[in-house]
């Protein structure tokens, strides 16, 4: 068994880099497939983009120099089959977008994973999405793996922000569970 170390909570990333401009927020820490820990995070504030950084125990961290994804906030990240999936917003686009890294760079795809439902008035999420976390669930089946994703949602009370869920094998099709209602109001 490991015994967690009695220390309080420390800073273990500082904006240091010039496209940073004195901003880092919204961590996505998980394993690294080559070894230790990825933190995906968002920096910037004229132009927010996403870095990233690696460690070997969680305190340490080193950066990439540059972003990975500019124009984008709230980093999620989930590795799937080889690639890197980000979950992310957009600031001058409606919804939750995926960004997918085969090895060459980021992509955005083509449309938003998750809209807000404009046209439904009693939907939770009627006005925004926002602030996802992912994660993926390898299944049984070898190369078949389930993308849960919780996503923030509002309506015209911004007092009434609540949370969903909708879930993906392929990252394109989504399944949204609860009807209009969410999950957690």
């Amino acid at each position: 068994a490991h015994q967690l170390p009695s220390v309080g909570p420390m800073a273990v990333l500082d904006a240091t880099e010039t496209w940073e401009e004195g901003v880092v927020s919204s961590p996505s820490v998980t394993r690294n497939p080559a070894g230790g820990l990825v933190m995906f995070y968002e920096g910037g504030v004229a132009t927010p983009s996403i870095g990233r950084a690696v460690s070997a125990d969680g305190v340490s961290w080193t950066k990439d120099g540059d972003p990975l994804l500019v124009g984008a906030t709230s980093p999620s990240a989930v590795f799937v089959n080889g690639e890197t999936w980000l979950f992310v917003t957009r600031p001058n686009e409606i919804g939750i977008w995926r960004a997918v890294d085969a090895g060459s760079g980021f992509d955005f795809d083509p449309a938003p994973a998750i809209l807000p439902r404009a046209g439904e008035t009693e939907a939770f999420d009627q006005l925004s999405v926002f602030d996802p976390f992912a994660l993926a669930v390898p299944s049984l089946q070898p190369g078949v793996t389930r993308i849960h994703l919780w996503f923030a949602g509002t309506t015209e009370d911004p007092s009434a922000t609540a949370i969903g869920y909708a879930a993906t094998f392929d990252g394109l099709d989504w399944q949204r569970f609860g009807g209009l209602k969410p999950m957690l109001g």
